[in-house]
């Protein structure tokens, strides 16, 4: 939250107020993980029960559904940040906007993301 508060002034309405904050969030999850120097990181602990983030390990989910997110979980960050907004019904643009990438730039990884997925799966098929 304080990376949007900070942003804000920054906010020109080139996009949907839900893509300029996925990407914020986006933005600010990448840094903290490929942050070179932790000591310049700040990490606020929260209580994350209440989000239902897809496991490939949690039971009560279907075999293929279980299939699916652990050959997604083997994707490099950004595939796999790519797909899960798929998953979350954003349009190609909307990615795009998200992760600052072009639409024509989401469409060539979505082929290679689906394609990798195909391939990861098929033997389980």
């Amino acid at each position: 939250m304080l990376q949007v508060w900070k942003a804000l002034p920054g906010f020109r309405n080139e996009s949907s107020v839900n893509s300029w904050l996925f990407r914020i969030a986006l933005n600010v999850c990448m840094r903290a993980k490929f942050s070179h120097d932790k000591r310049k990181s700040v990490f606020i602990k929260t209580d994350m029960t209440d989000i239902d983030l897809p496991n490939p390990k949690q039971e009560g989910h279907d075999p293929e559904y279980r299939e699916l997110f652990s050959c997604i979980w083997q994707l490099n960050e950004i595939d796999k940040s790519i797909i899960l907004l798929f998953l979350e019904n954003q349009s190609y643009r909307e990615i795009g906007e998200i992760t600052g990438r072009t639409e024509n730039n989401i469409a060539t990884r979505m082929k290679r993301i689906k394609q990798k997925l195909y391939t990861c799966l098929k033997p389980r098929l």
